[in-house]
């Protein structure tokens, strides 16, 4: 893709685990007020602003209000798992095409000890919390661990560990010498890579023998191989290559570029109309591909 190089020379990112006292909306906030701190930038430098949230529509305008709004373009967005990457790419495709050179970008949740909670519930326990830490008698809110769980269906799942073990495993069928102590493997990888990261929620390393003895939550994920709920939040500051130039030495000597970004959706399949399960296999490869191609980078030239 050509056009405007983009760079990141802003970054904050909230501890991620669980904070009842604090609402979605301020720790927003705070993530956008310390990446304009790091960028050396202000509200009013920015032009165009991505805000990510799964169950909070409209998050955009209150947060931005709170910041000091500039009358810039605000996009919601809300793409599950990639919602992050959605609020980047807003500002990122505006200032490639050459329609903006600073653009802001948020993602955060609150999903709190209930896990994925209806819009709004966290905000509303949190705001009770605080009620309370003040002396104030707090309204009385849903408890989301007494919420009714729909009864899992006969052929399928709707849960994340079943729903990703279905898609490890198909990836296991069509990939010879791939199985359980493949995917036991990335588990103990990525608990090595969250030791060493102090915003993580668990800090624990894992052995192999650990992941692949702990208890199995949906077939081949075992308790370890599964992700969190929990809160957390991160913003960043994204500027043009010309706007770079303008900025100080200390922030254009840790800009980072971003060489491609790629998105897709699950690709048509005449012979799963219904698209029970997402295609995750397939529109990986596909969105790495078109990564690739676009950076000019191969796999082979990474060095992690």
């Amino acid at each position: 893709m050509s056009g405007q190089d983009v760079y990141i020379v802003g970054v904050a990112m909230h501890p991620f685990g669980r904070f009842p006292e604090k609402t979605s909306l301020q720790m927003g906030t705070e993530m956008i007020l310390a990446a304009l701190d790091d960028a050396q930038l202000s509200m009013k430098d920015m032009q165009v602003f991505g805000c990510g949230t799964l169950f909070e529509n409209g998050s955009g305008q209150r947060i931005i209000n709170e910041v000091g709004n500039p009358g810039v373009p605000i996009y919601n967005v809300t793409n599950a798992c990639a919602t992050g990457a959605m609020a980047v790419r807003v500002p990122f495709m505006e200032i490639k095409a050459g329609i903006s050179d600073v653009g802001l970008a948020l993602g955060y949740e609150k999903m709190g000890k209930g896990g994925m909670t209806v819009p709004g519930q966290a905000d509303m326990a949190a705001r009770a919390a605080a009620q309370a830490a003040a002396g104030e008698k707090p309204k009385k809110v849903f408890d989301p661990d007494k919420m009714a769980i729909p009864t899992e269906g006969v052929l399928g799942t709707g849960t994340m560990p079943g729903t990703f073990a279905e898609i490890g495993m198909e990836y296991a069928r069509n990939n010879e010498g791939v199985g359980f102590e493949q995917f036991a493997k990335i588990a103990v990888k990525s608990h090595e890579n969250s030791a060493l990261n102090p915003y993580a929620q668990y800090r624990k390393v894992f052995t192999l023998d650990e992941v692949m003895n702990a208890d199995v939550i949906a077939w081949p994920n075992t308790l370890p191989m599964c992700g969190p709920t929990g809160d957390g939040a991160a913003a960043l500051v994204l500027v043009s290559g010309d706007k770079l130039k303008t900025l100080p030495d200390d922030v254009r000597k840790r800009a980072v570029k971003i060489s491609a970004s790629a998105l897709y959706s699950d690709p048509y399949n005449e012979d799963n109309m219904s698209q029970t399960a997402p295609d995750v296999n397939t529109l990986t490869r596909t969105a790495a591909d078109r990564a690739y191609e676009d950076s000019g980078v191969d796999p082979q030239d990474l060095d992690l």
